[in-house]
């Protein structure tokens, strides 16, 4: 069961293809799935690029497994009862394999790693939160 991360943004309104929503509140950025574990573990960073194991899942995955779109909310719930004002990153794994199963809540990063590419030598890399963008 691979761990999948979720950012969560501060409060703010957004848009909605293009057209203000008009809803407020914390929102989670797409669910980043990881991939290529050791022994249910995935590689340090310094070992593996986050980028080669890791994605963000798809909108028909989304679509196709409703627990996607619950734990995005629960995510959500977090940053409000935390009442942060700057992006975290929420660390989640599903109770048992296989879609449709639920996922617990195990990890709140208040400071999440940020890199992205733009250093010589690091033009593949990125944070699990840039994915999700």
């Amino acid at each position: 069961m691979p761990p999948s991360p979720s950012s969560s943004l501060p409060s703010s309104s957004w848009e909605e293809e293009g057209r203000k929503s008009g809803k407020r509140g914390y929102w989670a950025l797409p669910i980043v799935t990881r991939f290529n574990l050791i022994n249910g573990i995935a590689p340090y960073n310094g070992a593996v690029a986050v980028s080669a194991n890791s994605r963000a899942v798809t909108r028909e995955e989304y679509e196709r497994d409703p627990s996607y779109d619950l734990v995005a909310r629960e995510c959500e719930a977090v940053a409000g009862v935390l009442g942060t004002t700057a992006p975290i990153r929420v660390d989640v794994r599903r109770f048992r394999d296989g879609a449709g199963e639920r996922f617990a809540l195990f990890d709140v990063n208040m400071k999440p790693n940020m890199t992205g590419p733009g250093r010589p030598g690091r033009e593949g890399e990125a944070s699990l939160s840039l994915l999700g963008a």
